[in-house]
């Protein structure tokens, strides 16, 4: 009894943590935003009207630039799948929050120079996690929404270590609302190859690897795709508070 009561609220305090973090993502990211709409501002602002005229028409083709490579990405890029199969046990709050998450993912993917083919599974429609990736325009994002195959499901279960990114394989992140051990199981049953990140390997004072949230395992994985080892990543990645 006494160590259900102990899951429990370490699952309880995750969630509060995984909130708490999501809340300063949504913060940083319109501060971000907004930061850059000043800046630019300011700088059309001390342009002459031929230099405001060069400066969009870069603007335009840097955006066309962009939405090429994640055209490309779709075919040839780095498979990244979020796995949304979970949709009948997680709670609408849980279902909002990982909506979120794939935005904040997708976010991440388009400023990439390298861009990830990312697929949403089992975002069927009708789905709770479909309708909600609605509000976010998601018809309109570069990304598959269908199954994948030649899977490896990151899970902190794992017993095996992620080291490099294989060109060839789709890395599976799943929501961190899955219960601890399901996605493990669910791989195992299915003989889908597993990983998990070294976090424990490089930053061994962490245990709470297995509440990140989808994005920020994207954004480590898009910086081990950029080419920085994982002691830079994990350092610059992986939430200060968690």
């Amino acid at each position: 009894m006494a160590s259900a009561i102990a899951s429990a609220a370490s699952e309880m305090d995750g969630h509060d943590k995984e909130t708490e973090y999501e809340a300063k993502m949504v913060k940083k990211t319109v501060l971000a935003r907004e930061r850059r709409k000043m800046r630019r501002k300011e700088l059309l602002g001390s342009m002459t009207a031929d230099e405001r005229k060069a400066f969009v028409k870069n603007e335009a083709q840097t955006e066309q630039e962009r939405a090429q490579r994640l055209a490309v990405a779709s075919e040839t890029g780095q498979r990244v799948a979020i796995d949304c199969g979970y949709d009948g046990i997680m709670s609408d709050k849980e279902v909002s929050s990982l909506s979120k998450q794939i935005k904040f993912c997708y976010g991440t993917i388009r400023r990439m120079d390298d861009p990830f083919a990312l697929t949403v599974t089992d975002c069927t429609d009708g789905s709770r996690i479909a309708s909600a990736l609605q509000r976010f325009s998601a018809d309109k994002w570069s990304i598959q929404l269908q199954p994948a195959s030649d899977l490896v499901f990151l899970t902190p279960d794992s017993p095996n270590l992620l080291s490099t990114l294989d060109r060839s394989k789709v890395y599976v992140i799943g929501s961190s609302a899955i219960p601890p051990g399901r996605s493990l199981q669910a791989a195992t049953a299915l003989g889908v190859e597993t990983a998990r990140l070294p976090i424990q390997e490089f930053v061994p004072d962490r245990h709470t690897d297995h509440i990140l949230n989808v994005n920020t395992v994207v954004e480590i994985l898009a910086s081990i795709q950029a080419g920085n080892d994982w002691p830079t990543t994990l350092a610059e990645c992986l939430p200060k508070v968690l």
